[in-house]
């Protein structure tokens, strides 16, 4: 098990890039010199994510894996008339999450584009 360090919420395994409770974003690992000269394992099957830039500082984007939000269902006085029923209408939408080791910048794309 895995706790915030913040709120002390149970974050699960793996743990995610931010604490669902308090909203805490963890710091990315930093990469061996092993790591880096063997380059980011590509799961068979799959296509290694392209190059992504740093709009602001212009150096590589470092992947750091995905992230899911809640989408979807009502707002408003007919969500409270709904209660718990909004969420049936609700979807998780994920985004792949790129982070700038220079600038700490951080970019969310639709996964695969």
């Amino acid at each position: 098990m895995v706790f915030c360090p913040k709120c002390g919420f149970n974050l699960g395994e793996p743990p995610p890039l931010a604490c669902r409770n308090c909203g805490m974003i963890f710091a990315p690992k930093k990469p061996s010199e092993a790591e880096l000269a063997e380059g980011p394992p590509v799961p068979s099957g799959r296509v290694p994510a392209p190059q992504r830039i740093c709009p602001v500082c212009r150096v590589p984007l470092t992947p750091e894996g995905e992230l899911s939000f809640r989408v979807g269902g009502s707002v408003g006085a007919s969500a409270m008339f709904k209660g718990t029923w909004n969420e049936l209408s609700e979807q998780l939408q994920p985004f792949s999450v790129y982070h700038c080791p220079s600038c700490g910048k951080i970019e969310l794309y639709e996964p695969g584009s």
